[in-house]
Formats: structure tokens, C-alpha cells, sequence
């Protein structure tokens, strides 16, 4: 993915403690939300000093309807969701709804609410 791929609802790059909640994507040609490192995305080399995702709350989302028609010449997968990632952790995912899945069901359950990321300079979810 040398590019960003046609038909991409959200794409998120190499990020960190983030809540991902209430959005909706549908009709995608690629995918509704994918969440994926800098290697993956082919964002180098060199990286940057945190290429990883990590501690992403994903959860309550609708990503229906999405990568019927994928753009695979940038993305090697076309699906609802997508979380692709050579290096992460604590990532999580609950009551989300997809048909199509490449790695984020896989993802540990989230127990709600999210926590009060001290890093991030936004104020929390309530």
C-alpha cells in the first residue's frame, strides 16, 4: 500500500491511544476502517521512532457493506475491517458490527469504558 488505496473509509496509521467509537462506514470499495502500522503501509523506511498501534480502543462502531471492489493494487486486502500490524499491543475491540473482517475480531475484547489515556493531550470519552 504505497498509496492510499481507492475507496478507503478510515485508514489509521501507526497510532496510539485512541478511542474509536460510534462511528459509521458503509460502501467502501476497499475497506470501512482499517488500522495498520507503518510497515504495512509501506510508510518507509525509515520509520519513525513508534511505528507501531497500540492501546487503540475500537468499539461500538457499524463498518457494513465494504471492500466489495477492492482497490488491490494499494491494498492487499479488501473487507469491512482491516488491523494489520507487524508490532502492537493492547489493542481492543467490542460491539462493533462487520460482516467482513481481516484481524479485528481477533482482537481482545475491550472492557468499557476506555481508560483516561494520561498521554493523550484530549480530554477522556465519557
Amino acid at each position: 500500500m504505497s498509496a492510499v488505496p481507492t475507496g478507503t473509509g478510515f485508514l489509521v496509521v501507526s497510532n496510539d491511544t485512541t478511542p474509536f467509537a460510534h462511528n459509521i462506514a458503509r460502501g467502501n470499495d476497499t475497506f470501512g476502517f482499517a488500522l495498520v502500522d507503518q510497515v504495512i503501509a509501506e510508510f518507509g523506511p525509515p520509520f519513525s521512532a513508534d511505528e507501531s498501534v497500540d492501546e487503540n480502543y475500537v468499539f461500538n462502531n457499524v463498518f457494513t457493506g465494504n471492500g466489495t471492489n477492492p482497490d488491490l493494487t494499494r491494498s492487499p486486502v479488501g473487507a469491512d475491517t482491516v488491523f494489520l500490524a507487524t508490532q502492537s499491543s493492547n489493542n481492543c475491540q467490542s460491539g462493533n458490527t462487520f460482516a467482513t473482517d481481516v484481524g479485528l475480531a481477533a482482537l481482545p475484547v475491550c472492557t468499557l469504558p476506555p481508560p483516561a489515556f494520561a498521554s493523550c493531550p484530549a480530554p477522556s470519552v465519557p
